[in-house]
């Protein structure tokens, strides 16, 4: 996909034709729950597994040329 402005949350704006794994940290445990993307900005809600309850966190990355991060 198209990654000019970062949106694939690579860490750069290279262009991608195939699938690639996002770096959400060093732990194993937290798995994507949702995911919602702009033409150029993504985010996804997050939870830890291991926790007893579930604790969610939010990443976004991408353009925020008008605020769309937050």
């Amino acid at each position: 996909g198209y990654s000019g402005r970062g949106q694939l949350g690579l860490g750069h704006n290279d262009n991608q034709n195939t699938f690639q794994k996002i770096d959400f940290g060093n732990n194993e445990k937290i798995k994507v729950e949702e995911v919602s993307i702009g033409i150029y900005h993504s985010f996804a809600i997050t939870y830890d597994e291991k926790e007893m309850e579930k604790k969610q966190k939010i990443f976004c990355w991408g353009n925020n040329d008008s605020g769309e991060l937050g």
